[in-house]
């Protein structure tokens, strides 16, 4: 209070004086110090009611340009042969490129459907089954490198892994077929027509390994 009064009686002071008898003393270094502070924060205030005001116009504008059920609709209604081409290439792209994957991995000699590839279902039945499982054990053995139980584990989630995926690939040609756009896909005939014996062999694997087990307990 004592300070705002004396600002006062130096302000009335300074305007009774000539202005060529003016001196910078400390009262009105003071005084000018905060008539600018109190100017400098009115520019700052009016900068950010400006700054507001000139959003205020810019979000209304994105609003009332944003899109309506009606305006989804009419493009939809106008492009849609453009949308359905776009639709059918991209399909087509997509299972052009699933049966080219399949084709491939069909074709990879490390998959345990793929070894005996010169036995069929029907020569591995004529062979002894005992035999036959001790065969498939050296194979486990040599494929994986480590001790017995470490490695039938990892062979039987080798062929569960393996029957998931032959699964997958039967289904798709079956779905393929019924849509008869085989002719038009890069499909190998040859090797998703034998999807359903390499099934057949890794059951058959399964069931050796199986028999073994018991006939080692018994």
């Amino acid at each position: 209070m004592k300070r705002i009064f004396f600002l006062i009686i130096v302000m009335y002071c300074n305007q009774m004086l000539p202005e060529e008898n003016i001196e910078e003393t400390p009262a009105t270094i003071i005084l000018n110090f905060n008539f600018s502070n109190i100017d400098n924060s009115h520019n700052v205030n009016n900068a950010r009611i400006n700054t507001h005001q000139n959003l205020q116009p810019a979000t209304s504008d994105f609003y009332d340009n944003s899109w309506t059920m009606q305006d989804i609709k009419s493009f939809v209604i106008d492009y849609k042969w453009r949308i359905s081409g776009a639709i059918v290439l991209s399909s087509y792209g997509l299972l052009s490129y699933l049966a080219i994957k399949g084709n491939y991995y069909l074709k990879r000699k490390d998959l345990w459907s793929s070894w005996r590839k010169d036995l069929n279902i029907d020569d591995m039945l004529s062979i002894s089954q005992q035999k036959f499982a001790q065969e498939l054990l050296q194979e486990i053995n040599h494929r994986y490198d480590s001790d017995f139980t470490t490695s039938l584990m990892l062979f039987i989630k080798s062929i569960e892994q393996e029957e998931k995926d032959l699964e997958w690939y039967q289904s798709f040609n079956a779905w393929i077929n019924y849509l008869h756009i085989q002719r038009l896909l890069f499909i190998d005939k040859s090797l998703y027509g034998q999807i359903a014996q390499r099934l057949q062999k890794l059951a058959y694997y399964r069931g050796c390994l199986e028999s073994l087990k018991n006939n080692d307990e018994n």
